[in-house]
């Protein structure tokens, strides 16, 4: 364990750029960056100023730490809306407080990119509705869940014929009405449907 932050200077001869300290019960004390180190110690004075600070005057308080089960796309607004000095920070990343890893802004875009390359392949390009992967998975995820979930499956008839006898624009827009509608029924972002053909 580093008492003084001369100490902790050689990790950053490594590649690592953030150092998440935790205390005895993996509870998170707060992140020291590789850019806050440089900052205190470059300059001119900056190593007789800073090299007595113990880590815990050094460390930032004021991190970003989310839950491990919280959706990525939730991760990327909350990381997107800090300041623009803590904008690249690492995210911290805990189970129910107990101290998990970090995520670095890189490797967090990375993920949500390539959800949403998923999804969209995944997708009606004309309703923008999930298809049936999306739709499996939630199902598949909440029978293994313990919280209690409901599925409702509602089948058009003659959408095919209404969409052929009065044309593709009312048709357009009674899906799109059908969308408001359910849109409108939900609670939360959970509840999702399938139109079939």
């Amino acid at each position: 364990m580093f008492t003084y932050a001369e100490e902790c200077e050689c990790l950053w001869n490594l590649e690592i750029t953030e150092l998440c300290v935790v205390d005895k019960d993996q509870k998170v004390c707060g992140l020291l960056t590789k850019q806050h180190i440089d900052e205190c110690f470059g300059g001119r004075y900056g190593y007789s100023l800073y090299s007595k600070y113990t880590v815990g005057e050094l460390l930032n308080s004021d991190y970003l730490e989310v839950d491990c089960r919280m959706p990525i796309e939730m991760v990327s607004r909350l990381a997107l809306i800090r300041p623009k000095n803590r904008l690249y920070d690492a995210i911290v990343v805990s189970d129910n407080g107990t101290y998990v890893g970090i995520v670095t802004v890189k490797d967090l875009l990375e993920a949500s990119v390539s959800i949403q390359v998923e999804r969209a392949m995944d997708t009606n390009p004309l309703t923008h509705l999930p298809g049936n992967n999306q739709i499996e998975r939630l199902i598949s995820n909440n029978l293994f869940s313990k919280d209690k979930f409901s599925i409702m499956y509602l089948d058009l008839d003659n959408f095919k014929s209404y969409n052929d006898e009065f044309s593709y624009k009312i048709a357009l827009t009674k899906k799109a009405s059908k969308k408001h509608a359910g849109n409108y029924l939900q609670k939360t972002e959970d509840l999702i449907f399938q139109e079939n053909p």
